[in-house]
């Protein structure tokens, strides 16, 4: 195992909807490029600017989120949107982790997402929120995490997930 691993986000929604986003954009300065034709300047600057802006703007996210495992512990990337701060940059250590979990939280704006709860035997949880990320990358990172933590605290460390089963979610061990 590399001793320094790095995710990429590539969850199925956040594709699409960059996918969305950057035709928007794209859409933006081609028409900016058309009312410059047409002799309608004002217009076509505004919206080259906000197009240009907005393109750079999402390739920069998209550069700069990631998770990166590595052997002194996580971390998670800031999430942004605009000028508001979605998820804070999180930074974990695996000192003390004993379980890990697949989950389901409730993030800001009452939304259901995706996460990997993190339990320690002081009795410390943490979460990471796995939004951008595809079911098989959520699995990775959890055998990956485990891998890293065992090999750090010299001890097991157990992975649970869950079968939704209607509206509940049964929680197993991982064998």
């Amino acid at each position: 195992m590399v001793r320094r691993k790095v995710y990429r986000a590539k969850g199925r929604g956040y594709v699409v909807g960059l996918a969305v986003l950057f035709t928007v954009l794209v859409a933006m300065v081609g028409v900016s490029v058309w009312l410059f034709v047409i002799s309608l300047t004002v217009p076509a600057a505004i919206l080259l600017a906000v197009g240009v802006i907005g393109i750079v703007w999402a390739a920069i996210d998209v550069l700069t989120y990631k998770l990166v495992l590595k052997e002194e512990g996580i971390t998670l990337s800031e999430n942004r949107v605009l000028a508001s701060v979605r998820q804070q940059k999180v930074s974990l250590k695996y000192d003390g982790l004993c379980e890990i979990k697949h989950t389901i939280v409730t993030a800001v704006g009452s939304k259901n997402v995706p996460a990997i709860a993190l339990f320690y035997s002081n009795g410390n949880f943490e979460f990471l929120n796995m939004k951008r990320f595809s079911t098989d990358q959520i699995k990775s990172t959890m055998s990956d995490i485990k891998y890293l933590a065992e090999a750090k605290i010299g001890r097991e460390v157990t992975i649970f997930s869950y079968n939704k089963k209607g509206d509940i979610a049964v929680l197993y061990e991982k064998k």
